[in-house]
């Protein structure tokens, strides 16, 4: 009843569905056996991601399966599959590069085509905003326990169940962040947020400011 009341999630509930999300990551396992299996765990990161996360954007999806080792991919731009609205999936590794040949959205049995995904991504607008003043919440109590980097700060926020997704320039510069709240299944861009939650102010709180 606490539980419910007060919008807590048991520690042994917290880890078992960490556990679970974990599993669904395409492992080098699957990808040694062949294109029957990477098909089929590609599907499974699919099915746990396309109709449950409020993402907003093709880039907001796709910061939700990276963190499975999946991308979905309109292929460069100008080109045959993006000037045709195609898309595909394609597992990559930890730095994004892809690792298997790429596989037509249309040849999955749920159709997860770019069309079905800016559907979805126009109607998330309006469904994730009940839960930003959760997540910015859960933002700020991570900051209670004081982290001074990146690597700190996001394992505060795992411990809130929240992803935390950051885009760096070749030179290293956090450039971009990306909130990934697994409780609400809800994906924000820290700009979306609020200018406290952006990328350049979070650099400043984390060096105290």
């Amino acid at each position: 009843e606490m539980e419910i009341k007060y919008d807590l999630i048991s520690s042994n509930k917290r880890s078992f569905m960490q556990k679970q999300e974990a599993d669904l990551a395409v492992s080098p396992k699957r990808l040694q056996a062949g294109k029957s299996e990477v098909k089929r765990s590609i599907t499974n990161v699919l099915d746990h991601v396309i109709d449950k996360y409020k993402y907003t954007s093709l880039n907001e999806l796709n910061a939700v399966l990276g963190l499975y080792n999946v991308k979905a991919d309109r292929g460069v731009e100008g080109g045959r599959i993006y000037t045709s609205r195609g898309l595909t999936y394609v597992v990559i590794n930890n730095g994004g590069a892809p690792l298997t040949k790429p596989i037509k959205a249309s040849s999955f049995y749920n159709k997860p085509t770019l069309d079905l995904i800016e559907r979805k991504a126009e109607e998330n607008k309006k469904l994730r905003e009940p839960y930003k003043l959760k997540l910015k919440n859960k933002i700020e109590w991570s900051f209670k326990s004081k982290p001074e980097t990146f690597t700190e700060f996001a394992k505060e926020l795992k411990k809130e169940r929240i992803s935390l997704v950051i885009r760096r320039s070749e030179k290293g510069q956090v450039y971009g962040l990306t909130y990934i709240d697994h409780n609400y299944k809800t994906v924000f861009k820290g700009s979306d947020l609020g200018k406290d939650y952006a990328a350049n102010r979070i650099v400043e709180r984390l060096k105290g400011l």
